[in-house]
């Protein structure tokens, strides 16, 4: 930043602070810079800042801009106002002769005092990359979106820009990262209420920052207290302080963030800015940009971070610095640290002198620049201006987000008149490259909705193969571009696969082409687009009936709510309500359970508008699936006695009804057993009510008592995914069974007794609700040392085994254990010995209090103690590993004695 290369980014719209000396100005002071001339403040006190008010006396010949950055804004917008008027007016001939000197004759220095630094972590882009390179997990971490994570850093390695750092000799991963710092000059004192809308009232301005970082060092001390070492190489700044004036008229609409718990953080028009952050690797008198990392990207705003900063009590003080973190966006070439542009070293960079990095290295220059707004506006007399002397309107731009080529923007932003020009200054198809990029432009064309660019190209040349014009169809139908598809079709006749496929795009959420588009909602108008694009596609020959991955388009819809409008248009054109799935499944089957809202929510709801739409269109309730289930054997677990019985009586006989109550599956499983698993205490009555069998036990020995004690999910009856059956709710419905007669002295063929299903509860609560079932079960003949099989997984285990399975789901994995990624089976387990492998501290002192034998070993000899300490379910929670542990050593202990 304070070399003469980057003169256009200090206009007079600038103004930024800095400090400096020279040999003129032998102590370091308060300057400002315009265009390639640094500007001593000091120098001008008794000429234009003479009428400034409320500037301090000596405040410009101070080291640092401290004093200067804690004043009110109002005096900081009065000097570069005054700055602003003399440029305005004369030029640099304006301020005095002795206040000018040439940039390269003057030498830059740390512009702040620095108090505490701290660094965030606010872009998604980046926490997924990271996550997904080093831990092979994307999924951020939960707090993520609850509020800006960050750590304190050392302020004893912060150095200015230009400063050389020196690279430890242990590290062989040396990286940089780009970041954006907010400088703090209005202090806070302790314990006061610091909300995000007010938070620009402390902020000086930014400066760009780069914190070192040796990974390698760095992935060692991660876990459990986060970087230290590995982040005190260096942290450079620049030594240029941009005002949040300058940036003002560069405001840009922050990204969707979650429902904010916090109130502090809550903002009714978050903004950040629109500021691209460019890094390039200097080696050998040669750069190469290597990443174009967009602010507005970021998920956290600065101001949502300083905010964040004092929430617990602490003050700000002048000084302070607060940054960003990595600043990456969605696209490869907008990552803003080698770790996430080499996947961790694995895919080295080529620098334009041939050489390659996979890290940086010895010698390596990193340049990090930034600017506001945009500076690639090209008119329509400049486009020409740039063919004629031989610009190729063909190459891809390796610093653009996503490497688009001119004719490609010209295309996807809808500039006729550009895009003519570029287009006739194509030169013939010679290789396999040209004719892609062509491509590429139609297929972006079609995906942005340009219908009018999509026509001239097909008018334009007549080159196109089918497969791209498919292809195109393909891109528009997957971004709901339903006047683009409309044109395709009148213009071009495609088979019917072409068609299906488009189909098959249409009726799935819009594709997401960057981080914008995942974090954009969708309003009314997109949903009706998508079904006039459906009914669109199938009265041009797509079949209704198709199917996607295996699976028809109809039970797709269904996954999500919000995509009941495709669901209607495509049972209003044709398609078969009880069309199934691989295992024989109905969309009536799959509503069963509960969905989620829409693909970016993670809370299921009961989908009773797509049940009543299929129930409209003569869905079949007692249509059996591969199990020999039907859809109200499904709806008994994971719905509601209303949505059961708006089920059960679309049979309009009586005796229909009647019959529809008494089949099982094909393992002996009824409705009761069903309504148990699921807890559904208003259904269980109303079967009980109906004379269902309290005692009937399916093929492998379970009754409808051991499917409520049993852990559920409120998914699929094996998800992993949705949300669990509380223990509490499983005791309920156990309660009422046992009202109702239900033998609780029952034992599984494999051994399983009421007190293992209990035992299965990821439980850490001292509630009397489980001492009191416990000692029920036990008062009724339940053994609570009676031995069973358990089915045990590992962190290696694949596929991911499930995490519940109750009644004949469990003989199926016993009997083929490596199907379900099961590595081994366990025998002999009490169910003191179930709680020690699941992780159930609460279950276990239950049973300990009523009477289990904390001495009971396995078949393989493992006390609960030894379970517990190598259990896989526990992975990752020492904490109650370690409460397991000494509960079971202590228990075993005090027997002994």
């Amino acid at each position: 930043m304070a070399t003469a290369d980057f003169a256009h980014h200090f206009s007079e719209k600038n103004i930024p602070f800095g400090i400096a000396s020279s040999e003129s100005h032998k102590s370091p002071q308060a300057v400002t810079r315009l265009g390639n001339t640094v500007i001593f403040l000091n120098d001008l006190v008794e000429g234009i800042f003479k009428d400034v008010k409320d500037v301090p006396e000596g405040v410009f010949n101070q080291p640092t801009l401290n004093t200067f950055a804690a004043l009110p804004k109002p005096v900081h917008q009065h000097v570069r106002k005054q700055i602003q008027e003399i440029y305005k007016e004369g030029g640099l001939d304006g301020f005095s002769g002795a206040s000018k000197e040439d940039l390269e004759a003057v030498t830059m220095h740390l512009p702040m005092e620095i108090k505490d630094f701290a660094d965030f972590s606010c872009s998604l882009d980046h926490v997924i990359n990271a996550g997904r390179i080093v831990v092979n997990n994307p999924k951020p971490p939960p707090g993520f979106f609850h509020f800006p994570v960050g750590y304190q850093g050392r302020t004893s390695s912060i150095v200015v820009s230009g400063t050389d750092i020196e690279l430890y000799g242990a590290s062989e991963k040396v990286d940089y990262e780009v970041e954006l710092a907010a400088v703090i000059g209005k202090p806070l004192a302790m314990k006061q209420r610091l909300d995000a809308k007010d938070a620009e009232e402390h902020i000086f301005g930014f400066v760009i920052l780069n914190d070192w970082s040796a990974r390698d060092i760095q992935g060692f001390e991660m876990s459990p207290l986060g970087p230290f070492n590995g982040k005190s190489l260096g942290t450079s700044i620049s030594p240029w302080i941009v005002t949040l004036d300058a940036l003002e008229p560069f405001r840009a609409k922050s990204p969707p963030q979650q429902s904010l718990a916090a109130t502090y953080l809550q903002h009714p028009n978050p903004s950040t800015y629109s500021i691209t952050m460019k890094v390039e690797i200097l080696a050998n008198s040669s750069a190469t940009t290597v990443g174009v990392c967009p602010v507005e990207a970021l998920y956290w705003t600065p101001q949502q971070m300083v905010a964040h900063s004092v929430s617990s009590g602490s003050a700000l003080r002048t000084g302070d610095i607060m940054a960003t973190g990595t600043v990456s966006g969605s696209e490869e070439t907008s990552r803003g640290c080698m770790l996430e542009t080499t996947e961790g070293g694995t895919k080295p960079v080529t620098l334009s002198d041939g050489s390659k990095r996979g890290y940086v290295e010895d010698g390596d220059v990193v340049r990090i620049t930034a600017s506001a707004g945009s500076e690639s506006g090209v008119g329509f007399e400049l486009a020409k201006l740039l063919l004629a002397a031989g610009a190729d309107p063909l190459i891809r731009c390796m610093g653009a987000e996503d490497q688009a080529s001119p004719l490609m923007i010209a295309a996807r932003e809808n500039k006729p008149a550009i895009f003519y020009q570029l287009w006739h200054h194509i030169k013939p198809i010679g290789t396999e490259r040209d004719y892609r990029i062509r491509h590429d432009c139609l297929l972006e064309a079609a995906g942005c909705g340009q219908v009018s660019i999509v026509s001239l190209l097909l008018d334009w040349w007549e080159g196109w193969t089918m497969e791209t014009k498919g292809l195109a169809l393909d891109w528009a139908a997957q971004r709901w571009q339903i006047y683009v598809v409309e044109f395709f079709l009148s213009r071009v006749k495609f088979d019917s696969k072409v068609l299906d496929k488009a189909l098959a795009s249409a009726i799935n959420y819009r594709a997401q082409r960057n981080y914008t588009d995942f974090c954009t909602g969708y309003e009314g108008v997109d949903y009706f687009e998508q079904q006039q694009l459906i009914k669109l596609l199938i009265h041009s020959g797509a079949n209704a009936n198709t199917t996607c991955f295996g699976s028809p388009l109809l039970l797709l819809t269904f996954w999500t709510r919000n995509l009941i409008g495709a669901s209607s248009v495509l049972l209003d054109n044709g398609a078969d309500p009880n069309t199934t799935d691989a295992k024989g499944k109905t969309a009536l089957h799959h509503l069963g359970c509960p969905k989620r809202q829409h693909n970016k929510t993670f809370t299921r709801h009961i989908h009773e508008a797509g049940i009543r739409l299929l129930l409209g269109h003569q869905a079949d309730v007692c249509r059996r699936d591969g199990s020999g289930a039907m859809p109200i054997h499904e709806a008994a677990y994971g719905t509601n006695l209303r949505i059961f019985l708006l089920e059960l009586y679309t049979l309009q006989d009586q005796a229909k009804r009647d019959a529809a109550l008494r089949p099982t599956n094909n393992y002996g499983t009824t409705l009761l057993h069903y309504a148990a698993a699921g807890a559904k205490l208003d259904t269980i009555e109303y079967l009980l009510s109906q004379g269902l069998d309290v005692n009937s036990a399916n093929a492998n020995g379970w009754t409808p008592l051991m499917c409520a004690l049993v852990p559920t999910s409120e998914g699929s009856l094996t998800d992993n995914i949705g949300k669990p059956k509380k223990i509490s709710e499983a005791i309920e419905a156990a309660q009422l069974l046992l009202t109702h007669g239900a033998d609780a002295s029952v034992i599984t063929n494999e051994g399983w007794t009421s007190l293992h299903c209990l035992s299965l509860y990821v439980n850490r609560g001292k509630g009397r609700k489980v001492s009191l079932m416990i000692a029920d079960l036990m008062s009724r003949g339940v053994d609570p040392n009676a031995r069973a099989v358990f089915p045990c997984a590992t962190g290696d285990s694949d596929p991911e085994p499930p995490r519940y399975y109750w009644g004949y789901d469990l003989h199926e994995i016993l009997k083929e254990p490596e199907k379900f990624g099961i590595s081994m089976l366990r025998s002999g387990y009490t169910a003191l010995h179930f709680a020690a492998a699941r992780g159930s501290p609460g279950v276990a002192r239950a049973l300990i209090r009523c009477g289990a034998d904390t001495t009971s070993r396995d078949d393989d000899g493992n006390s609960a103690a030894k379970i517990a300490t190598h259990s896989w379910d526990m992975e990752g929670r020492p904490a109650l590993r370690s409460e397991l542990v000494k509960l079971f050593k202590d228990a075993e202990d005090l027997c002994g004695k």
